[in-house]
């Protein structure tokens, strides 16, 4: 069985770990492991711890951390074991440099170290490794055996950060801080900050604590305006409330606590906690003339004890608002040098505020921005303004056929709030005028135009046969000549020239045409005589 585990262990090492040699017999070999952890892309103040498991005892060790340094940026790091002599120190070209060394062995299993990262904005959404390295010639985990130190065999396995997108939360977070102490102590000052916050009318909350090992000295609320009240409820330690009309919708630190170290405290942390009582303790917003909860999540702290006498601190990186930062004192006892090192929590917005007026189109807001990071929010919104009105216009002009339009106009933005409709004007006509004559053989046509468009109607004028009188006194044709023995015909046509219709007359016989009497029978005494023509 030992040796399945061994072989198992065997090819984990090929595959993510340096490995220094390591029995084949051992199911429990000793392994430094990076934890693996989640966080999101601009997250501030990752840990990832440094873990010792299947420990056979150390004297001491020193190893290099490696990270990706294009994703994460280090804050802080620390060496978590209470006694001995620590060193965390940047190297040129392996990272982060861990060094411990103590007059006993170190047996324990568990953390050894912490690093404390923040996650860059523009991070790839994938995993940050973080992996150990030792330096030939100077890192390695030992033993001190016979005055002589011995190397350790021991597995590493890398880990890292698992970056995800950054989403925005709408929960409050209220966080209590940190810090280490010395023994004997005095004038510990722990904040108390809220991030995310979307604004808040006022608060009320209890904090409890370890007072077996911590004395609350006093405690304030560090917001400048507003009614606060400082509490001693039954069954916690203090109790912290706050209100303001002007409410509160920064980031940063809402209130300090200041402890002291009791005397001959054990070495250790005391741990700092916030608690709501049922009923009674909420952060919450005003909406409408109503009280209205915000939900919110809260983390608690702690100060960590030591038998240590710290100097002053020093600040590392000043705290923004986009970032948290850093502080360092060093241990003044002879030969010590420990250091400690303190997140700042991150600094109020500083924010500057614009009003904008109400329109009939929009509602009205004050609009809150960081002077520094440029970080907005907006709040005291103010109800759309009514429109006013104007006089009516014109919009759409109405013609003979189509209807037209009237609006008025907001005489504060212009938009058309009122409409109605214009009755067509319909057709004005004129007077009748032909268009075209009628002849004989074709209708004619009258037209009236409408004096405002092209519009006319239209109608015929018969035509001419339809309506006239034969006047029979027109142009004659003779059919058959008259003689003087008999009638003759002919036609009369009517006087319209167009007409073609005619009626037929006869034509009276004409009178003989006579010629000299010639006689023919000469007269006698006895008997006429005769005479022709």
């Amino acid at each position: 069985m030992k040796k399945t585990l061994s072989l198992l262990l065997s090819v984990i090492l090929l595959l993510s770990a340096i490995i220094l040699p390591v029995s084949a017999e051992s199911a429990d070999a000793f392994t430094v492991s990076v934890d693996t952890v989640n966080a999101a892309q601009a997250q501030n103040d990752v840990v990832v711890s440094i873990r010792l498991s299947g420990n056979p005892g150390v004297s001491g060790f020193s190893f290099c951390v490696e990270y990706d340094s294009q994703k994460l940026v280090l804050i802080k790091s620390e060496v978590a074991i209470d006694s001995g002599y620590k060193v965390a120190k940047e190297t040129s070209d392996d990272g982060i440099n861990l060094a411990w060394t103590g007059a006993d062995n170190y047996t324990d299993d568990g953390i050894v170290a912490n690093l404390h990262f923040n996650v860059a904005a523009n991070a790839s959404v994938s995993k940050a490794d973080i992996k150990i390295k030792f330096r030939d010639g100077y890192d390695s985990f030992y033993q001190t055996i016979g005055g002589k130190e011995q190397d350790i065999s021991v597995i590493t396995q890398a880990g890292g950060v698992n970056i995800s997108n950054a989403e925005p939360t709408s929960s409050l977070s209220v966080t209590v801080g940190t810090a280490s102490a010395a023994m004997n102590e005095t004038d510990i000052s722990i904040p108390i900050s809220v991030e995310n916050n979307t604004g808040i009318s006022g608060f009320s909350f209890c904090v409890d604590y370890d007072s077996t090992r911590l004395n609350l000295e006093s405690s304030e609320i560090a917001l400048n305006d507003g009614y606060k009240v400082v509490g001693t409820p039954e069954g916690h330690a203090v109790n912290l409330a706050w209100t303001s009309d002007s409410g509160f919708a920064n980031n940063g630190i809402i209130a300090y606590l200041h402890f002291s170290v009791k005397e001959n405290a054990v070495p250790g942390k005391g741990y700092i906690s916030i608690a709501f009582r049922d009923g009674y303790d909420s952060f919450y917003k005003v909406v409408g003339g109503k009280e209205t909860d915000v939900a919110c999540t809260t983390i608690n702290g702690y100060i960590d004890i030591s038998n240590h006498t710290y100097g002053e601190w020093v600040i590392i990186t000043e705290a923004t608002c986009k970032n948290v930062g850093l502080k360092r004192r060093t241990c003044t006892d002879a030969g010590c040098g420990k250091t400690d090192e303190v997140i700042i929590p991150k600094a109020p917005h500083k924010y500057v505020d614009t009003v904008v007026p109400a329109t009939c189109k929009e509602q009205g807001f004050t609009k809150h921005t960081c002077s520094v990071c440029y970080e907005s929010f907006s709040d005291t919104y103010t109800e759309m303004l009514k429109h006013i009105p104007g006089d009516w216009e014109q919009s759409i002009a109405p013609d003979c056929t189509n209807n037209g339009q009237e609006v008025r106009k907001c005489a504060l933005c212009g938009d058309a709030v009122e409409q109605r409709e214009l009755t067509a004007l319909g057709h004005a006509w004129g007077e009748w005028t032909v268009f075209k004559a009628a002849t004989f053989r074709e209708d004619g046509e009258s037209r009236k135009y409408c004096s405002r468009c092209d519009a006319y109607k239209s109608q015929r004028i018969p035509k001419l046969s339809e309506s006239h009188t034969h006047d029979f006194n027109g142009k004659e044709e003779i059919i058959t000549p008259a003689s003087c023995t008999a009638e003759g015909s002919k036609k009369v046509y009517c006087s319209e020239t167009e007409c073609g219709e005619f009626i037929t007359k006869p034509i009276p016989k004409i009178d003989h045409d006579f010629g000299e009497w010639k006689i023919t029978t000469e007269p006698t005494f006895d008997t006429d005589g005769e005479k022709a023509r």
